[in-house]
C-alpha cells in the first residue's frame, strides 16, 4: 500500500497474478470457499481496500489479488494504447510520450491506471482531453463467474460504461485500451498570493476556473500545517495554446479576482513528458527510480482523505469558511500539511454526452480533496475527524456529492454521492454482473 497507515494490514492471503487466467482462478476459488476478494493495482484506495484488511472502513480480512505484475504497455499503430492493469500512471506517461502521444492523467506517478480510470481520472489535462475514463475504448474483465470477457461498444457495454468513470465494481480489470492524443506543447505557472488575499482569490477562480479556454486547467490549493510558516494560497496551471497568449489566459483570474499574485513563476513551452515528470516530482529521474518501491527515489506518506465535488459556487461566507478550515489546519498538532486542493472541470469534461459513461458529475465546476499528512505510526483518528469535519464545514454550500476515486467509507447513501443522477443505472449493472457483491466496496454491500 502506499499509504504507510494501512501497513500493519492482515490480509487473508496475498495471490499476485501473472495472467488474466490467475485472476479467473483467483475468483473461482474465493467464490467457493466464500471468503471476501479484495484487488490491488496501484495500491492507492484511501480507505484501505486494496490492503485485503481495513476494519475501520468495513473490509474484513480478504484473499488480495494483486495485479501489479500484469503491467505491459503497448503503444498501438493506430494510436491507442493497450495496458495492463498494474501499471503506473509515470510509466503510461513515459510510454506513450515516447512515441509523440500523450493521455489525460493524475500527476501522482505511483496511482495505478485502473483504479484512476474507474473512478473518473482528473488530471492536469482533464479540461483539455477530457477524463481519463473518457479515453477508455474497451477493457478485458475477469467476472464473477470466473469469465474472462471483453468489454467494449459491442460486447458488454454495460460493463464498459460502469467501467468508464462509474466506479467499476464488476470484475476485475485485466486489459485496457485507450485512445491517445498527439502530445502536446504545454506551458505552466505558479502563483501565490498573500494569504489576506485568499477570499477574493477563491472568489475569483470559482468563476474563471472551469468557464477559461479548454486548453488551460488549474489547481487551486490552500495548504497550511508545519511545513509551511502560515497558512498558504497558491495555483498551479497548465495551457496547451500558443505560449504568447498563456499571461492573457492568466490575466482573466486577475482582473475578476482585483487583486495580483505576490509570487508568479512561468514555464513556456515545456514537453507533454516534461511536465507530467515534473508533476509528479520525477524531474531528472529515470522512470524506474519514479516509484516508492525498491530502486525508487519517492517516499510513503501518512494521510488522511475525503472530497466533494461542486456545482454551486461559494458566497463570500462560503469562501471564508474554506479559509477558516486552512487556519484550524494550522493548528492541528502534528499535521505535517492539511490541503483543501480545488481542481477545475468544465472544458471537455461537458464536451461528453452526460448518459455516455458512468462519470456522474460532469456539470460540477471542481472537484475538491481535503488532505492531511501526518508521520508514520501516528494514531490517524484525529486527522480523519479533521477533513471530514471539513468536508461537514462545506455541506451547506457543496451538499454532499463527492468523488470516487478520493473514496471515504464514512460517507452516507455513496451511491448518490459518487455517482449523481447514474447511481441507480450502475447498481443495476453491478447487481446482474456480480450478485452476490463479491467485487463491491463494503458500503455498497449493504
Amino acid at each position: 500500500m502506499e499509504n504507510p497507515r494501512f501497513d500493519a494490514s492482515q490480509p487473508l492471503a496475498v495471490l499476485s497474478a501473472a495472467s488474466s487466467q490467475d485472476v479467473s482462478v483467483a475468483v473461482r476459488f474465493a467464490a467457493e470457499a466464500g471468503v471476501p476478494v479484495a484487488v490491488r493495482s496501484g495500491g492507492h484506495s484511501y480507505s484501505g481496500y486494496s490492503s485485503g484488511d481495513a476494519p475501520a472502513a468495513g473490509l474484513a480480512p480478504s484473499l488480495v489479488i494483486d495485479v501489479r505484475n500484469l503491467s505491459g504497455i503497448t503503444v498501438n499503430a493506430d494510436g491507442t494504447v493497450t495496458v495492463g492493469p498494474g501499471a503506473s500512471l509515470i510509466r503510461v506517461y513515459e510510454a506513450v510520450g515516447r512515441t509523440g502521444r500523450a493521455l489525460a492523467g493524475g500527476s501522482c506517478p505511483t496511482v495505478g491506471i485502473t483504479g484512476l480510470t474507474l473512478g473518473g481520472g482528473v488530471g492536469v489535462l482533464t479540461r483539455a482531453y477530457g477524463l481519463t475514463s473518457d479515453a477508455l475504448q474497451s477493457a478485458e474483465i475477469v467476472t464473477a463467474k470466473g469469465e474472462v470477457v471483453a468489454a467494449n461498444a459491442r460486447e458488454n457495454a454495460d460493463l464498459l460504461w460502469a467501467c468508464r468513470g462509474g466506479g467499476g465494481q464488476v470484475g476485475v480489470v485485466t486489459s485496457l485500451t485507450f485512445q491517445t492524443v498527439p502530445a502536446p506543447t504545454i506551458c505552466t505557472a505558479y502563483l501565490q498570493w498573500s494569504f489576506s488575499d485568499a477570499v477574493p482569490v477563491i472568489l475569483a477562480w470559482q468563476k474563471w476556473a472551469p468557464n477559461a479556454d479548454p486548453r488551460l486547467w488549474s489547481t487551486l490549493k490552500l495548504l497550511s500545517g508545519t511545513r509551511h510558516k502560515s497558512p498558504t494560497i497558491q495555483l498551479t496551471a497548465t495551457w496547451t495554446g500558443p505560449s504568447s497568449e498563456f499571461d492573457g489566459q492568466l490575466a482573466g483570474l486577475h482582473n475578476t479576482a482585483g487583486v495580483l499574485p505576490v509570487v508568479k513563476s512561468v514555464q513556456p513551452d515545456r514537453s507533454y513528458l516534461s511536465v507530467m515528470f515534473g508533476y509528479a516530482g520525477c524531474s531528472g529521474l529515470p522512470v524506474g527510480q519514479c516509484t516508492t518501491g525498491p530502486g525508487g527515489s519517492l517516499q510513503r506518506e501518512a494521510f488522511s482523505a475525503t472530497s466533494h465535488v461542486p456545482y454551486d459556487l461559494l458566497d463570500v461566507t462560503g469562501a471564508f469558511r474554506l479559509v477558516d478550515r486552512c487556519v484550524l489546519g494550522q493548528q492541528l498538532e502534528g499535521a505535517r500539511e492539511t490541503a483543501v486542493s480545488l481542481d477545475a472541470l468544465g472544458g471537455a469534461v461537458t464536451d461528453v454526452e452526460d448518459a455516455s459513461t458512468g462519470f456522474g458529475h460532469r456539470k460540477a465546476f471542481a472537484t475538491v480533496q481535503y488532505t492531511a499528512t501526518f508521520d508514520d505510526g501516528v494514531d490517524p483518528a484525529p486527522f480523519d475527524t479533521f477533513v471530514r469535519d471539513s468536508r461537514d464545514a462545506m455541506k451547506p454550500f457543496w451538499d454532499t456529492r463527492a468523488y470516487f476515486n478520493y473514496f471515504d467509507s464514512s460517507i452516507a447513501d455513496p451511491g448518490p454521492a459518487y455517482f449523481g443522477d447514474h447511481a441507480a443505472r450502475l447498481s443495476a449493472i453491478r447487481s446482474a454482473a456480480d450478485p452476490a457483491g463479491i467485487f463491491a466496496f463494503p458500503p455498497f454491500r449493504t
